[in-house]
């Protein structure tokens, strides 16, 4: 949760490198907040972070 919104899950995601990728969604699903989320410029207010069902700190990212 940020700023009072949830941020949608499960989110499933597959990225490959040197590809480009898109998020969509309707209006007001938390597009917005997940990436300023995921760029560290807000912090988060509650709930946890996983992935393949362990948990993870954004803090331990590179």
């Amino acid at each position: 949760m940020v700023r009072g919104h949830d941020i949608p899950a499960p989110l499933a995601t597959h990225l490959r490198p040197a590809r480009t990728h898109g998020l969509v969604g309707h209006d007001r699903s938390g597009k917005s907040t997940l990436m300023q989320r995921l760029a560290r410029k807000v912090p988060p207010t509650g709930g946890t972070l996983a992935f393949q069902g362990v948990g993870v700190a954004l803090e331990d990212l590179p």
